[in-house]
């Protein structure tokens, strides 16, 4: 790396779910993402890309192939198909000045 790159700008929240030898984990910063690689890290994907701004939290639903994600700066939680093969829907939404003190949830 060279330049002014700086890991606090592009911080990843190692928050790894394994689901069939898959690694699940979100990438913070000007470039914030969620994405899903084999173990080996061979079947790189970035899942999620668009109008995502500070992903964390992940918490994976095995029975359905669902990944769910908080989302600090959006204030809400939200789902996508593990496979990344649907658009982002938004299961709640948190009350003002919650999301900034979210550590974990899980899903029932």
């Amino acid at each position: 790396m060279t330049g002014n790159y700086s890991i606090f700008n592009h911080l990843f929240v190692c928050l790894f779910v394994f689901l069939k030898s898959k690694l699940f984990w979100t990438v913070w910063g000007d470039n914030a993402r969620i994405e899903s690689s084999y173990l080996d890290g061979s079947g790189r994907v970035i899942l999620v890309h668009k109008d995502v701004l500070w992903p964390s939290d992940l918490a994976l639903d095995v029975a359905n192939s669902r990944l769910y994600w908080a989302d600090i700066k959006k204030a809400s939680i939200q789902v996508i198909d593990v496979h990344g093969k649907q658009q982002p829907i938004t299961v709640w939404k948190f009350k003002h000045g919650m999301s900034s003190h979210m550590i974990g949830f899980n899903i029932r």
